[in-house]
């Protein structure tokens, strides 16, 4: 798996590029890990901007908290670290046990927090078995660890203004852009930013679901997923290293 070198990108490639580093901060390798498949690639950006990023009624930092937790369920380590630095940034009194984030009785948070839950099932899934245990690089001794966590965490966290609501929607096909909400996700109609600006269901605008996601929400119970090889759910099958070819830490620069 080689992801396309932000200097080769061109077309859809670069304009993911350009707003992922401008809304998440960095170039984030879980997302341009799938750009050899450019509508996998945007479609995961728009899942992972339109649930976590972009302002709603819950705030980033129980966005931030229900991502971590979800990833620390799955065991996910590197989105852990990530989503969690990320959060002792934005607010370090708000944990993945707080009852302001593990429980609401309004439908519109629900939808909302169940978006980034979703999210994270698939994007845990995915850096499980492509990138390793930690977004550092082997070679950062341990002293420093701790401060280029807490600086990826800031970046990340940092104040860009807020994110203009389906601004990443015009990265998919039109074709994508129309499809109907399935029924298995009608518990986020009441977020329009969680369920998509898709019209009523039409027979002429129907599409299945793109290969890098399950045709329903339902094909990722608990405890499975379409990766699941011996041992812990999205582990990479035995004998395969876990790893993303010739791709920097998100760190780094992207000179998009």
């Amino acid at each position: 798996m080689r992801p396309v070198p932000p200097r080769a990108a061109r077309g859809g490639t670069a304009a993911l590029y350009r707003q992922l580093e401008g809304d998440f901060g960095v170039l984030a390798p879980p997302i341009a890990l799938l750009t050899p498949a450019p509508e996998c690639a945007a479609a995961t950006w728009v899942a992972l901007r339109e649930s976590l990023l972009v302002d709603g009624r819950t705030s980033r930092a129980a966005r931030e908290a229900v991502a971590t937790a979800v990833s620390r369920d799955n065991s996910c380590p590197y989105c852990v670290e990530v989503h969690g630095a990320t959060l002792d940034s934005l607010a370090p009194d708000v944990g993945t046990h707080d009852q302001r984030v593990r429980s609401t009785g309004d439908p519109v948070e629900r939808a909302e927090l169940g978006a980034v839950t979703l999210t994270f099932e698939h994007i845990n899934r995915l850096v499980n078995v492509f990138l390793p245990d930690s977004p550092l690089p082997d070679f950062a001794p341990a002293p420093v660890r701790g401060p280029l966590r807490r600086a990826t965490g800031a970046v990340i966290a940092g104040d860009r203004g807020s994110a203009v609501p389906g601004t990443s929607l015009e990265l998919l096909p039109d074709t994508a852009r129309r499809s109907p909400v399935p029924d298995d996700l009608r518990w986020a109609a009441g977020s329009p930013g969680s369920s998509g600006p898709w019209p009523p269901p039409s027979p002429r605008s129907s599409r299945p679901a793109p290969a890098c996601f399950p045709a329903r929400s339902g094909a990722w119970s608990a405890g499975t997923s379409p990766n699941t090889e011996r041992g812990r759910p999205g582990s990479a099958p035995p004998g395969r290293r876990r790893r993303s070819e010739t791709f920097p830490p998100p760190i780094a620069p992207s000179a998009v």
